[in-house]
């Protein structure tokens, strides 16, 4: 394929595989796909985080290598998007009251960010495994004497409310993926964002969004909760269960590797697993589903319940992940349980954006993303 126009690379680093993409522009000016690939990650089955990243860090590099395989003149530009656990967020809202009125400057934004990117990282330099480094520190909405603006600069104010969204990553792993991107791709530039943000970026555009919705993001470790409500990503929240959590069960249930444990389950939701092995599957589903759920209801309950976010949450929920464990973990958030939480006292209207059918929703959300602000 001839290059016409710039090719953007997408590299997505998550807990259960890592994710490539290379993207160009049709005539439309929408991308269109040049080569896409996505590389399991060998998880251990005791957490131990440098092997997690030499695990990760390897399947990164394979799915680099099919990229420049299938179109070997490389991008021109590099989008590489963290997902849980690779970061630590916040979003962090600021109040400014002056008795006299002010001009909005670029400077006024920039030392206050300052002051709480400082706050931020030293709050958080200790949940992360290494020496943090910021991914993000974006203004994400701006209020003007009690209204939304989306141009505040050069206006006059006495009262501003700010929301802003900072993220941090461990500066060695993103040392090291810059490091792999100069080598294989030569000295293109390079963004770092995570997950949230683009999620929250490209859904508020795209959707009917003036109730808000939640974005539940299940991956191998982790679970994300995300708050989209009011041009705003308002929360993220996590907790510590994903499709590994039941991975891990099923493989200490039948006494085998970690990595035979997908292709058992798979075995049984094909409907081929003997009955004695499908009725101790069948088992371990459902307390998984349980815990998951427990989980979950905690998080929606500290979104709910808790300052800034505090009241009822949205009706809508999106759910996002593998199609396998997503099918199954749907259920539980659809449960009664949750009405009270919700602003119309019912269960979550769920919908789902799972990976089906050769669709890797994740990649296709990165590279919406890609090519409209890159």
């Amino acid at each position: 394929m001839k290059k016409n126009g710039k090719v953007i690379a997408i590299l997505e680093i998550a807990s259960a595989s890592t994710g490539g993409m290379l993207i160009g522009q049709n005539k439309n000016g929408k991308p269109q796909i040049i080569s896409l690939s996505r590389v399991p990650v060998n998880f251990l089955f005791d957490v131990n985080f440098d092997a997690f990243w030499r695990c990760t860090l390897a399947s990164l590099k394979k799915v680099i290598k099919i990229l420049l395989k299938n179109y070997p003149s490389g991008p021109d530009a590099c989008l590489c998007v963290f997902i849980s656990p690779w970061f630590l967020s916040q979003t962090k809202i600021i109040n400014v009251r002056r008795e006299k009125k002010f001009k909005v400057t670029r400077d006024f934004f920039e030392n206050l960010m300052k002051s709480e990117e400082e706050s931020f990282k030293s709050q958080e330099a200790t949940q992360l495994k290494g020496e943090p480094g910021f991914i993000e520190h974006e203004i994400i909405k701006t209020e003007l004497n009690g209204y939304y603006t989306r141009s505040p600069l050069g206006k006059i104010a006495k009262t501003i409310r700010l929301h802003i969204y900072m993220s941090l990553g461990i500066g060695s792993i993103k040392t090291k993926i810059e490091e792999e991107v100069l080598e294989n791709f030569g000295d293109i530039p390079l963004s770092f964002k995570t997950f949230p943000f683009i999620a929250f970026q490209i859904l508020n555009s795209t959707i009917n969004n003036q109730e808000g919705l939640i974005l539940v993001d299940i991956g191998g470790e982790i679970t994300d909760i995300s708050l989209i409500r009011n041009n705003c990503l308002e929360e993220t929240i996590s907790f510590p269960r994903g499709k590994n959590f039941l991975l891990r069960r099923i493989a200490s249930e039948f006494k085998t590797f970690s990595q035979e444990a997908d292709s058992i389950l798979q075995t049984y939701l094909k409907g081929h697993s003997l009955k004695g092995d499908s009725e101790k599957i069948s088992k371990i589903i459902e307390e998984v589903k349980k815990d998951w759920g427990n989980f979950f209801e905690i998080a929606v309950k500290n979104i709910a319940e808790n300052p800034p976010t505090g009241g009822p949450l949205p009706q809508t929920l999106f759910l996002m992940g593998d199609e396998v464990i997503g099918g199954q973990f749907i259920k539980c958030a659809e449960e009664e349980r949750f009405s009270q939480y919700t602003f119309l006292g019912k269960p979550f209207n769920t919908k789902r954006l799972l990976d089906e059918d050769q669709l890797d929703v994740f990649l296709m959300l990165e590279a919406l993303f890609a090519n409209k602000f890159l």
